[in-house]
């Protein structure tokens, strides 16, 4: 949604933590805020790399996507929450043309490297 023009509107009415990742894709350059329980999302916003931490699965996929529209070299921290969801996460983003590498850095997490190439290079 940050690359698509105009405004766009995420409700939430389960999971009241679900826009905790929205302090790190606004380090990116996300024009978004919240609204109560609804997230607003201006576009298009260049997104630029950043080291991000993943919080769960569904918000590491949003980070992963922006990641991949970001201009640069991003890093993702603590990449085990999207081995939960995502068979093969990084096999299927090579397929699609993205640069991604997995670099082994240590308990408790692992970092994702170089998710550039998809979108936006």
């Amino acid at each position: 949604m940050t690359q698509a023009t105009g405004t766009s509107i995420v409700s939430e009415a389960i999971y009241e933590n679900r826009f905790r990742v929205l302090d790190q894709l606004r380090s990116m350059g996300a024009a978004v805020s919240v609204d109560g329980r609804s997230a607003l999302v201006r576009g298009p916003s260049p997104l630029r790399a950043a080291q991000v931490q993943v919080p769960d699965i569904r918000s590491g996929a949003a980070l992963v996507i922006a990641a991949l529209c970001a201009q640069g070299t991003s890093e993702l921290t603590d990449v085990y929450h999207l081995d939960r969801g995502y068979e093969d996460l990084e096999g299927k983003l090579r397929l699609l043309g993205a640069q991604v590498e997995r670099v082994a850095v240590g308990p408790p997490g692992e970092a994702v490297r170089d998710l550039s190439g998809v979108v936006g290079d």
